[in-house]
């Protein structure tokens, strides 16, 4: 009897679990029903009030938006600019506005839940049109979408391709859609995510991988407040590879950019730590400074150009034209110097030493008088200075022109002396001293003495390396 009491229950027990499983398929459909009908009777019951005067067709949309729970999803390109609307709605129905405001754009709109989707066709989602979709079959597709890592992308826009009917991802990265049996694929598009198509075929269930939209960093630049394309700046933007003069022995940037780039002039400094003036498309202002401006590692820098060690210098980007004022604003009238230094690189640490040398001197020389064009030059100013004197009364009288003998050349003054020498001398106002070692035949070169050839010494020394989470870059320089 107890045999045959538990052969009687097991069947039981299995109709059970399958009426149960009955009834929670039943609560699902009736739960997404109800939703689906909250969704529908929410966009034929709202009703909103405007005011609008000379408004746009995008901030029509902003004002729905904003007394809703409307999402609007277009292209800006659709949008016409020149069309305003003035006119007021009051307790009007959202088709009703939609209707009125898209009349004449040639734009249509679809209502997907509770997003407005915008764009261009022959028959909306209005009192007098049908769904283009609802006497078409379907078929139920799902999928997940996430990244190259493996991880959920949440918002992803999934439109049939060739139509504007689609949804977005949920938190999960998951999606459920509804879409024609004809229906040949789905578009995934992200913002910085490359836009996909995925083939339908025979499927109902994918998992689809997106991959980042990453822009070339040969064509990226670092301006002001962030990076953009090269193709995007006007202007004109040189950027001078500081590796190339690695070899150069320049003891301070200027010296390092001095003929570099076109339109950048620069001159070197009289100081033994070097620097200089710099003018990038020559001088813009009478009074104030003509220096560009120089912005190191993002900050700008108002130091002395020659504290940064050409050593520790990465790259210099010098920014010309109406780039650089539409960056940094009217301290960038004389141009841009965007100073990008060394950094530290995932790497064990790494010393680097560098010792140059070379001899210092003067390039093109300028020798002053010998002392026999110096007496004549002392002569011949003099003698500018006090024409009513005779003709040759500042002349050596040891090169007295013919037809002039010394004794008359002495007789200009009324007391000559025995000595015409110390008289020539007298009269270029000299003193004793000159006097003296001009007949002893000794004299100075003072060039020779005061430019000597320089010895010049230049040594760095860096520590750079790191890890994934720290990296580091270090260095110490010395010039003599």
């Amino acid at each position: 009897m107890k045999k045959k009491l538990i052969k009687d229950f097991l069947p039981m027990g299995r109709r059970c679990k399958k009426l149960l499983l009955i009834m929670r398929l039943s609560l699902l459909l009736m739960f997404a029903a109800v939703l689906n009908l909250t969704a529908s009777v929410y966009s034929q019951s709202v009703r909103i009030d405007l005011e609008l005067e000379d408004a746009t067709l995008e901030s029509v949309f902003q004002s729905i938006q904003d007394q809703t729970e409307f999402d609007f999803f277009y292209k800006n390109d659709y949008l016409p600019r020149d069309k305003t609307y003035t006119k007021t709605y009051n307790n009007a129905k959202i088709d009703k506005v939609l209707n009125d405001v898209l009349l004449g754009t040639g734009l249509i709109y679809r209502v997907l839940n509770k997003d407005i989707v915008i764009t261009k066709g022959q028959v909306s989602d209005s009192g007098g049109g049908d769904d283009l979709f609802s006497q078409q079959q379907t078929k139920t597709i799902t999928g997940t979408v996430s990244d190259e890592n493996g991880e959920p992308l949440p918002g992803v826009s999934v439109i049939i391709s060739g139509t504007v009917r689609g949804i977005v991802t949920n938190k999960d990265g998951t999606f459920q859609l509804d879409v024609p049996t004809d229906a040949k694929a789905l578009m995934f598009s992200f913002i910085g995510m490359k836009t996909i198509e995925v083939e339908l075929g025979n499927q109902s269930s994918f998992t689809v991988t997106m991959k980042q939209d990453v822009i070339g960093l040969d064509e990226v630049i670092a301006v002001g407040y962030g990076t953009m394309k090269k193709s995007d700046i006007t202007g004109s933007v040189q950027r001078v590879d500081v590796a190339q003069y690695e070899t150069q022995q320049a003891t301070s940037m200027v010296e390092m950019l001095n003929g570099t780039v076109a339109g950048f002039n620069s001159n070197q400094g009289t100081s033994a730590s070097g620097g200089g003036s710099m003018e990038v498309r020559g001088p813009t202002s009478l009074a104030a400074s003509n220096r560009p401006l120089i912005v190191l590692d993002g900050v700008i820098y108002n130091g002395s150009i020659g504290d940064i060690n050409p050593g520790d210098i990465e790259s210099v980007d010098i920014l010309k034209d109406a780039s650089s004022a539409a960056i940094f604003g009217a301290r960038s009238a004389s141009g841009i110097l965007i100073v990008t230094t060394k950094r530290g690189r995932t790497s064990k640490p790494t010393i680097n030493f560098t010792a140059k040398a070379g001899i210092a001197g003067i390039t093109n020389h300028m020798y002053p008088q010998t002392p026999e064009q110096y007496t004549t030059s002392r002569g011949d100013y003099w003698a500018d200075v006090n024409q009513d004197k005779p003709a040759n009364y500042y002349t050596d009288p040891n090169k007295l022109p013919p037809g002039l003998t010394v004794e008359e050349w002495k007789n200009y003054d009324t007391t000559p002396s025995d000595d015409p020498v110390q008289m020539w001398f007298d009269r270029m106002g000299m003193t004793q001293i000159e006097l003296d070692n001009y007949k002893a035949g000794k004299t100075v070169d003072w060039y020779d003495e005061v430019f000597k050839n320089g010895l010049r010494q230049d040594y760095d020394l860096s520590l750079s390396g790191g890890t994934q989470s720290l990296r580091y870059y270090w260095s110490i320089g010395l010039t003599d």
